[in-house]
């Protein structure tokens, strides 16, 4: 089972303390194909994502990220749902 790869601080954003985010991060990936399977199993357990990218040290990440999301209640289970398809690392983002 592929996991996320956070580059990301290890203190995560919950929709409480994160005012503005609308977002939720489930990883950065340094393969296409390794985005498309977490973005995958996020659907299977039903919550959409797409991928991005972004540029960090000459290198392409693909993104993951679900939303935006209107309100902090369907951002907390956004959250949550993606935690419990297990991307223990996903966190809110603006």
């Amino acid at each position: 089972m592929i996991g996320p790869r956070l580059d990301a601080p290890s203190s995560r954003a919950t929709p409480e303390s994160a005012e503005g985010h609308r977002f939720v991060l489930v990883g950065r990936y340094g393969s296409q194909a390794d985005a498309r399977i977490a973005r995958d199993r996020l659907a299977a357990g039903g919550l959409g994502a797409s991928i991005g990218q972004s540029e960090r040290g000459g290198r392409t990440n693909f993104v993951v990220l679900a939303g935006p999301y209107g309100d902090a209640a369907s951002l907390s289970n956004a959250l949550q749902t993606a935690r419990g398809a297990g991307f223990s690392g996903a966190m809110t983002r603006r």
